[in-house]
């Protein structure tokens, strides 16, 4: 049986039931590519590769707030809150109610000291996502 299945495959045919058809995928735009890979880059932990293909694409698309926030992870990782909360600003502007994105700029203006700041970026947070204790213990 698995001989019929492989030539049948083989030839083009499918056996009804058998084999789900899957559509075509659609081609991924450069925008999409070009995020894909800094995140990989990110991933591979190859930080300084992943924020030179987010400032490029964001050098194209300013208002990308996936890319935004990508951009704001990665700099807060190297240290760089400051332009962190930059990036986290902007993204912010483009997605406003991103429970990461105010959790994100809550924790910078709690340790820069913008207390008024950080408890309505924590509140907004929470009205999405009401049981997260970590927000909620910074309010504490």
């Amino acid at each position: 049986m698995n001989r019929l299945l492989t030539l049948c495959l083989a030839l083009g045919f499918t056996i009804p039931g058998a084999i789900a058809q899957q559509p075509p995928r659609p081609a991924e735009s450069p925008l999409t590519l070009q995020f894909n890979q800094a995140v990989a880059a990110a991933q591979r932990g190859d930080q300084k590769q992943a924020l030179a293909l987010t400032d490029s694409l964001l050098q194209q698309h300013p208002n990308f707030e996936p890319a935004l926030k990508l951009q704001g992870m990665l700099l807060e990782q190297a240290g760089r809150s400051a332009e962190a909360a930059e990036s986290y600003q902007k993204a912010l502007k483009q997605a406003p109610n991103d429970p990461a994105i105010l959790y994100s700029l809550g924790v910078y203006q709690l340790v820069a000291g913008h207390y008024d700041e950080a408890i309505s970026l924590f509140g907004r947070h929470l009205k999405l996502k009401p049981r997260d204790s970590d927000a909620l213990f910074y309010l504490a």
